[in-house]
């Protein structure tokens, strides 16, 4: 079925604004929760409004983590074409446009997707062992981060000797801190390992890279 309608969704925490796109022209706007009800309802709504089906449309939005997973998981419920893009890649497309809020950039990314129609990029959902990876990753990079703050306020104070006490509470204290995330952190990479070496597909090609890698640092260092 041919595509008439390019549905441009910009993203937040606990809302969507929707813009259809028709004919290089924005024939509908909504707004709508961030959760299964309220975007069931919306999307009800639109094809009502329009009379259209869902292989008639493209839904385009950009990558934002996990806010746009809901989405996402309804969207590849109802068989619905999606277009995932890449947040500059717009803005790059559409070039100096000004004005910036969630209508004008639903508005955006509907316009979008209609100009490079002819470009479409339709969505397709990684493996499971993908997912539950970008997981661990995403936890095991706010670990580290944790563990970078302990770090900064302990090394402050103690290269502070103003208030002995202070110094004192904050190495007790960050120090706790950081023997937890250190063993979670331990914990994580472990079962981050395992689990590529359980895939025939991700164990070859991780063990590539890291003989690259240390190729790599082997010539440096001479």
């Amino acid at each position: 079925m041919e595509t008439q309608y390019f549905i441009g969704i910009d993203i937040s925490k606990e809302s969507l604004n929707w813009a259809v796109c028709s004919a290089n022209k924005i024939v509908l706007e909504l707004v709508s929760g961030n959760d299964i009800k309220s975007i069931t309802k919306t999307i009800l709504s639109i094809q009502r409004a329009l009379k259209f089906k869902i292989p008639a449309a493209v839904f385009c939005m950009e990558h934002t983590g996990i806010y746009h997973s809901r989405l996402l998981k309804y969207l590849q419920s109802r068989k619905a074409s999606i277009w995932l893009e890449s947040g500059s890649q717009i803005k790059y497309s559409m070039g100096d446009v000004r004005g910036k809020n969630d209508v004008v950039d639903a508005q955006r990314i509907a316009r979008y997707a209609y100009k490079n129609r002819d470009e479409i990029k339709l969505y397709v959902p990684p493996r499971a062992i993908i997912d539950q990876l970008d997981n661990l990753l995403d936890v095991r990079d706010r670990l580290v981060k944790v563990r970078q703050i302990c770090l900064t306020a302990l090394n402050e104070q103690q290269s502070c000797e103003a208030n002995k006490t202070l110094s004192k509470d904050t190495k007790k204290y960050s120090a706790h801190t950081l023997k937890g995330v250190d063993t979670d952190l331990q914990s994580l990479e472990k079962q981050i390992k395992e689990l590529i070496d359980s895939d025939p597909y991700l164990k070859p090609l991780f063990e590539n890279i890291t003989a690259r890698i240390s190729m790599v640092y082997a010539s440096v260092r001479v």
